[in-house]
């Protein structure tokens, strides 16, 4: 499972489309109004911005550092929250894996991360950028 950030804006891009399996809806829903009422002030107002526009990564942001800061503050309790965002991820799994796998694949894309896959590979393996300069080639001369 994913940190609570990417859940939270599951569960709000969940709830902004049109259509939608109406159980899971309504789990999101509750969800969503459970972590809102744990929320105060300048909290809330984020969390209430991000419902607006679920896929901005600054307002996915500022709404972990709320949470993060509301968890240190006992005004939420990080187990509760935790079961909640599993039992709503296995609710959606369950009646719109369609959606779920859909949802997935664009997160991957957007953040080039591989979740949930078994990768083998052989040979000459390097992950990451890599920067080389090859001497062998003379340079240009003006």
């Amino acid at each position: 499972m994913v940190e609570n950030i990417p859940e939270i804006a599951l569960v709000l891009t969940y709830l902004k489309q049109t259509g939608g399996d109406e159980i899971v809806k309504e789990a999101a829903k509750d969800l969503y109004q459970w972590v809102k009422g744990k929320l105060v002030g300048k909290s809330k107002a984020t969390l209430e911005a991000l419902e607006a526009n679920p896929e901005d990564p600054e307002l996915q942001e500022a709404v972990q550092k709320k949470i993060t800061a509301a968890r240190e503050a006992d005004l939420i309790d990080a187990t509760e929250f935790k079961a909640q965002l599993v039992k709503f991820h296995d609710l959606l799994a369950l009646n719109d894996p369609q959606w779920l796998q859909q949802y997935k694949t664009i997160i991957k894309d957007s953040k080039n991360v591989v979740t949930d896959s078994e990768l083998k590979a052989g040979g000459d393996i390097h992950i990451g950028d890599k920067h080389e300069t090859h001497h062998h080639h003379p340079e240009k001369k003006k």
